[in-house]
């Protein structure tokens, strides 16, 4: 059941035509504790007590049985009871050293990936959000400019950009259009997020930080390294 329900709703969510038939209530109680165990699941005395220990991606097929409730395919949300236990917070060991930063950004030889790396770290964006980023997006101001994204939770920010900054990007401009994308693949269209995350990696392993470096450390980094030069934090 879990496997044909994160199906039905992974088929939904793309938009694909899905035929949702009735649901019977046999159904909603073929996710017994032997089936949990099997999973992964650690299965308390209590029928109602469901704790996760460790299975790969099953928060996630959680979310798709809420979303398959809400839809009407499934009469019941039969993963609700899953109660997971909680983590260790880890956000301290992904926060990167300034010099560490630097170093990545004075390696990188390349103009765009140069750029990107900036980018990333002085405006503290997201992925999605920099391989979106049109010429549009990008406003003049004075020597310098501004970044306009619409982001995560439907939120518009506006973000300055150092003057250097600035002009790492504009210098790879050329005679692009206000829609043309502002990081161009090869084909000339907007970057894909696994190639930003290449470009991130690799400039980590040449600055010889021996850490599993994603692009959302460089956002870490931003908002740690600004509260540190007195940044107020309710612009972080």
């Amino acid at each position: 059941l879990l496997r044909i329900v994160a199906r039905r709703a992974d088929e939904i969510e793309r938009g694909a035509a899905v035929e949702i038939p009735e649901p019977g209530r046999g159904e909603m109680h073929a996710v017994s504790a032997g089936a949990a165990r099997q999973r992964g699941v650690a299965v308390h005395q209590h029928p109602c007590a469901v704790r996760v220990r460790a299975p790969h991606g099953l928060g996630r097929k959680r979310e798709q049985f809420a979303f398959g409730h809400r839809l009407g395919y499934l009469q019941f949300d039969v993963a609700r009871p899953l109660r997971f236990p909680a983590l260790r917070e880890k956000l301290a060991e992904r926060i990167l050293e300034e010099t560490d930063v630097l170093r990545m950004i004075a390696l990188e030889s390349m103009p765009r990936n140069k750029a990107i790396l900036l980018t990333l770290y002085a405006g503290g964006f997201r992925v999605a959000e920099l391989c979106s980023l049109k010429w549009s997006d990008l406003q003049g101001r004075d020597t310098a400019g501004q970044i306009t994204v619409f982001g995560k939770g439907g939120k518009t920010r506006t973000i300055l950009m150092p003057q250097s900054v600035w002009n790492a990007l504009q210098s790879l401009r050329n005679d692009a259009g206000e829609n043309s994308p502002v990081f161009r693949s090869r084909k000339g269209g907007h970057l894909d997020e696994s190639q930003i995350w290449r470009v991130v990696r690799k400039a980590s392993e040449r600055a010889g930080i021996d850490k599993d470096v994603s692009c959302h450390w460089l956002r870490h980094a931003h908002a740690s390294h600004a509260l540190d030069r007195g940044a107020p934090i309710h612009l972080v």
